[in-house]
C-alpha cells in the first residue's frame, strides 16, 4: 500500500486481524512524500487495514485535520488447475451417433445418406477451463471420413475422442477378386 502526503504526519497503522494480514511496521513519519508498508498474507480470511493521520500539519507548521483511511484485505487460496479433459457431450447435428455418448467411450460413428457432403460436429468440454477442438463444421467425402475431438483440460493434459463418419454409398459394386470380397464406392462427378 503506498499512501502520499504533501504535509508532515505521524501515520498510525493497523491491521484488524494481523493473524490474516501482518503489516511490517505500525507507524510511519511522512514528509512531502510517499510512503511503502509491506503487507504479509499469514492465512486465509479478511482483515481491514486502517490508517490513521496524527499530529498533521500543512507545510507552514498550522495543524490539519485528516479522517482515517481503511481498505479491505481479503486473502483466499488460489483456486488448483483442472485436470479434467473429459468431454460433457458429443453430437453430429441432425445425426445419432454409436453409440449413445459416455464421458469415457472414446470411439464413436455415424451413418449419412450418400451425397452428404459435410455435418457439424456438437462437442462441449465437460469443465469450463478446458478447450475443445476438431468440433464445428467438418467436410465429408464418400466412405469413411475420421475426425478427432481433443480435449485439453487447463492443466494441459489432452484426451482424444474419435468419431467415424460414414457417407454410405445406396448402391455399392461388389466384386470378388481372388477369393476376396471388396465394395467399390462409387463418388459422383
Amino acid at each position: 500500500c503506498t499512501f502520499t502526503c504533501w504535509c508532515r504526519r505521524v501515520s498510525n497503522i493497523k491491521s484488524s486481524n494481523p493473524a490474516v494480514v501482518s503489516i511490517s511496521e505500525d507507524r510511519a513519519w511522512i514528509e512531502n512524500s510517499s510512503y511503502t508498508i509491506t503487507l504479509n498474507a499469514l492465512s486465509v480470511g479478511t482483515a481491514t487495514i486502517t490508517v490513521t493521520p496524527s499530529g498533521v500539519s500543512d507545510g507552514s507548521g498550522n495543524p490539519v485535520n485528516l479522517a482515517a483511511k481503511s481498505v479491505v484485505i481479503t486473502v483466499s487460496l488460489p483456486r488448483e488447475k483442472s485436470n479434467d479433459n473429459n468431454l460433457k457431450s458429443l453430437s453430429v447435428e441432425g445425426y445419432e451417433i454409436s453409440p449413445v455418448f459416455d464421458k469415457d467411450t472414446l470411439d464413436y460413428s455415424v451413418v449419412v445418406p450418400e451425397g452428404t457432403t459435410g455435418v457439424k460436429i456438437n462437442a462441449l468440454a465437460n469443465d469450463r477451463y478446458a478447450s475443445v477442438r476438431g468440433n464445428g463444421d467438418v467436410t465429408l467425402t464418400e466412405g469413411v471420413n475420421t475426425f478427432e475431438i481433443v480435449v485439453k483440460s487447463e492443466t494441459g493434459k489432452e484426451k482424444v475422442y474419435k468419431l467415424t463418419v460414414n457417407v454410405i454409398d445406396q448402391n455399392p459394386i461388389e466384386v470378388t477378386i481372388d477369393g476376396n470380397n471388396f465394395t467399390v464406392i462409387k463418388l459422383r462427378s
